[in-house]
């Protein structure tokens, strides 16, 4: 179940290329949870990006990332009006092999 149809978007993504994944990683403080995990590495998609109550979680969370060396990918909304963009993207990031 996702929250979003960004979240969506991003979880059909990671079926589609048969990338295990999990769903809502605790962070290691605070009470927050990632949208995603792969191999160890958090991804969120941050979908509310100019709201200034959520922009301070986003800190805290890339804060939080930073200082336990926490990978994490941050998809924004522009990210996902190309999916061929998005899907290289991701396997960029998540160091694997994009398709040709």
């Amino acid at each position: 179940m996702c929250f979003s149809l960004g979240e969506k978007t991003i979880d059909d993504l990671l079926h589609v290329l048969k990338i295990p994944h999990g769903r809502e990683p605790a962070y290691p403080e605070g009470n927050f949870r990632a949208d995603f995990i792969v191999n160890g590495v958090f991804i969120e998609y941050f979908g509310l990006t100019g709201d200034a109550e959520y922009d301070a979680k986003t800190s805290k969370k890339k804060m939080l990332c930073n200082a336990y060396g926490i990978k994490l990918i941050s998809v924004l909304p522009k990210d996902l009006v190309s999916s061929r963009k998005l899907e290289s993207m991701m396997l960029t990031k998540l160091g694997l092999t994009p398709k040709p």
